[in-house]
C-alpha cells in the first residue's frame, strides 16, 4: 500500500498534476529534504524548475518597480533607465546616495513587505506551471513558500555585494543583537525603514529617505511613487479621458433633444399636410402632437413621401417631352431671347466672313508649351518659307534672340527662310502652338555658349 506522505499523480482534463508533501523539497528547519532527493527520480529536476520560476517571477517584480520609481544607471551616454535585474546592482555600485539608497530598498523589500504574503501569490503561481499540487488536508506553510523568501534575500545580497569596490554601503532592514537588546525585542522597526553601513556612517532611515523617527502614523509627503515620470503621464491621460468622456455626454444629450424636436416638427407638418389634403370637418378631432421620449430612427412621414413622388414623375414626364420634340418643348422668355441673340450672332459672323472658332481650338490656342526652351537641341528645322504666309503658323513671328521677323519677301528687320538660313521651332509648335523660334545665326550661337564640352584648354608658363 502507498504511504499518504509519498507524492502520487493525478490527472486533472489532459494535463498530469503531480501531488507532493509541504517538505518536499525543505524540511522546516530549512533544510534539503535529503530522503526524497536520494529516493524520488523526479526530485532533481522539479528543484530546477521551481528555482528558475522563482527567480523569474521575483527578478520580474523587482524590475518592474524599479521603472516605475525611476531608477537610472549612469552610462557613457547619460542616464539610462535600468532594464533588468544586474542594471539595479550597477546603479547601486556607482550611486550611494540615500536617494537612491531609498529607490533600492523599495524595489528590493519594500514592495514585498507592503504585500503581506507575497510568498503563497508567488506559490501559487509556481505550481500551476510545474503541475504540482499539495495534499488538501496539509497544513503549515509549504516548502516554495519557504523557497520564494530565501531567494529574495539572497537577491538582496548579490545586490549590496556591488558595492564592496566603490562605496561599501550596504542595506540592511534587520537589527543587529546589539541593537535589539539596547531597543528591545518588542519595539521593532517600522515597515520598510532600511539602514545604509558604509565606511563612513550606519544611519537608520524611513522609507521616503529622511532620518528615522519610529513614527508609525507618519504621513509621507515625498514619497517614492511621486517620483515616478511613467504615473504622471498616466494620470494626465487619465484625466484627458474623464474631459473626453464628459464633454461626450453632454454632446449626445444636446443631439438627442434636437432629434426630439425634429420628429415633433415633422409630426406636425404631416398633420398639416393631411389636414389640408383629406379637409378637417368641424366634428373631425384635432390630432394630437405624439412626444418622443428619447432618440429613435426618424422616418419621414408618408404624405410627403407620395408629394416627392408625384413631382418626380412630373419632371421625367417633361424631360421626356423635350427629348422627343425640342422644338414643342415650352420655354421661358428667358430661353426664347437667348435662342434669338445665338442667331443674330451667326448671322453676323456669316456676313463678316469670320469662322466661329470652336471649344477645343481655344483650349489648344490657350494652352501653355510644356516643352523646355532652353533645349536647342531638341527644335526642329524649317526651311521652307511657305509658312510665312497670311494663316499660317509662322506669319509674323519674330526670333526670339534678334527680334527679326520672319518673311516670304524682303523689308525692313525681315528675314527670309532659305534652305541656307533656315529658321529653327520649338517641338510644341503643333500640340501647343508655341511660337517660339530663332534664326540659324542666333541658333548657332545658343548652341556654341550652352554646350558643357565646348571648354577652353588652360595654358601655363613653364
Amino acid at each position: 500500500p502507498q504511504e499518504q506522505d509519498e507524492p502520487t499523480a493525478l490527472t486533472e482534463g489532459d494535463q498530469d498534476v503531480k501531488t507532493i508533501p509541504k517538505d518536499y523539497f525543505l524540511l522546516k528547519t530549512q533544510r534539503i529534504n535529503t530522503e526524497r532527493r536520494d529516493n524520488d527520480d523526479d526530485w532533481i529536476r522539479l528543484r530546477k524548475e521551481t528555482g528558475d520560476v522563482i527567480d523569474g517571477l521575483l527578478k520580474g517584480a523587482m524590475v518592474v518597480e524599479a521603472q516605475r520609481i525611476n531608477i537610472c544607471m549612469y552610462t557613457t551616454g547619460g542616464e539610462q533607465v535600468v532594464n533588468n535585474f544586474s542594471e539595479i546592482g550597477k546603479a547601486w555600485k556607482y550611486d550611494g546616495s540615500t536617494e537612491t539608497a531609498s529607490k533600492v530598498n523599495r524595489a528590493l523589500n519594500g514592495q514585498f513587505a507592503e504585500k503581506k504574503g507575497y510568498e503563497y501569490d508567488i506559490e501559487k503561481k509556481v505550481m500551476q506551471q510545474i503541475k504540482v499540487q499539495y495534499p488538501h488536508d496539509a497544513m503549515g506553510k509549504g516548502c516554495i513558500a519557504m523557497m520564494v523568501v530565501r531567494r529574495k534575500s539572497e537577491l538582496a545580497k548579490t545586490t549590496n555585494k556591488r558595492s564592496t569596490k566603490t562605496h561599501e554601503g550596504r542595506i540592511i532592514t534587520k537589527r543587529t543583537t546589539i541593537e535589539t537588546k539596547d531597543e528591545g525585542q518588542r519595539k521593532p522597526k517600522v515597515k520598510e525603514s532600511f539602514k545604509v553601513i558604509n565606511n563612513k556612517k550606519s544611519q537608520w532611515y524611513d522609507k521616503d529617505g529622511c532620518e528615522y523617527t519610529g513614527d508609525t502614523k507618519k504621513k509621507y509627503t515625498k514619497c517614492v511613487s511621486e517620483n515616478d515620470f511613467l504615473l504622471t503621464k498616466i494620470a494626465e491621460l487619465e484625466k484627458k479621458i474623464e474631459t473626453q468622456r464628459k464633454v461626450q455626454s453632454t454632446d449626445a444629450k444636446k443631439w438627442g433633444k434636437e432629434a426630439v424636436d425634429l420628429t415633433n416638427q415633422l409630426i406636425e407638418a404631416d398633420v398639416l399636410i393631411a389636414d389640408g389634403v383629406i379637409g378637417q370637418s368641424e366634428n373631425h378631432p384635432q390630432k394630437k402632437v405624439i412626444t418622443i421620449k428619447g432618440p429613435k430612427k426618424m422616418r419621414a412621414p408618408q404624405r410627403l413621401q407620395l408629394k416627392n413622388l408625384n413631382a418626380k414623375k412630373r419632371t421625367t414626364a417633361k424631360k421626356k417631352q423635350i427629348e422627343d420634340d425640342p422644338e414643342d418643348a415650352p420655354l421661358n422668355e428667358y430661353l426664347k431671347g437667348c435662342q434669338k441673340k445665338q442667331k443674330r450672332n451667326k448671322d453676323k459672323m456669316e456676313s463678316l466672313g469670320l469662322v466661329n472658332v470652336s471649344k477645343k481650338q481655344r483650349k489648344i490656342a490657350n494652352k501653355k508649351c510644356t516643352f523646355d526652351h532652353k533645349d536647342y537641341l531638341s527644335y526642329y528645322k524649317e526651311d521652307d518659307r511657305r509658312y510665312c504666309k497670311e494663316g499660317n503658323d509662322l506669319h509674323k513671328v519674330k526670333c526670339a534672340q534678334c527680334r527679326f521677323t520672319f518673311q516670304e519677301t524682303e523689308g525692313l528687320k525681315a528675314i527670309i527662310i532659305t534652305v541656307a538660313n533656315s529658321a529653327y521651332t520649338c517641338p510644341g509648335r503643333n500640340k501647343c502652338k508655341c511660337k517660339h523660334a530663332l534664326c540659324s545665326n542666333c541658333y548657332k550661337r545658343k548652341l556654341i555658349v550652352d554646350d558643357p564640352t565646348d571648354r577652353r584648354r588652360s595654358r601655363r608658363n613653364r
